[in-house]
């Protein structure tokens, strides 16, 4: 099992950045790097790692600040590709449905 359990508060933080993923217009690269981030997230919510966790979500915030980034004409900001999307939807059914773990 993971390091410590990972609380509520941070599974709200993942929540609202999450929802916030879905509205952000990236370049191909900004998406790739957020890719990366909800992989991690998926890796460390399975094995229930909070550290990797929060550092995922972390990385996925840092993200944010590539869509203020101009891009060349050939790399224009677009939406969430389809995997990305899929990613935040399971990442949000299951941070939806986990137990506070005072309930656990």
């Amino acid at each position: 099992m993971g390091d410590e359990a990972i609380t509520v508060e941070l599974r709200i933080q993942a929540l609202r950045l999450l929802d916030a993923v879905l509205t952000w217009r990236l370049s191909r690269s900004g998406w790739d790097r957020v890719d990366r981030s909800l992989v991690a997230m998926t890796k460390a919510w399975q094995v229930g790692s909070a550290v990797d966790f929060a550092t995922a979500t972390d990385e996925l915030m840092l993200s944010a600040a590539s869509r203020r980034v101009r891009t060349t004409p050939s790399e224009l900001p677009e939406q969430a590709p389809e995997p990305i999307r899929d990613r935040v939807a399971t990442l949000r059914t299951w941070l939806s449905d986990a137990k506070p773990e005072e309930e656990t």
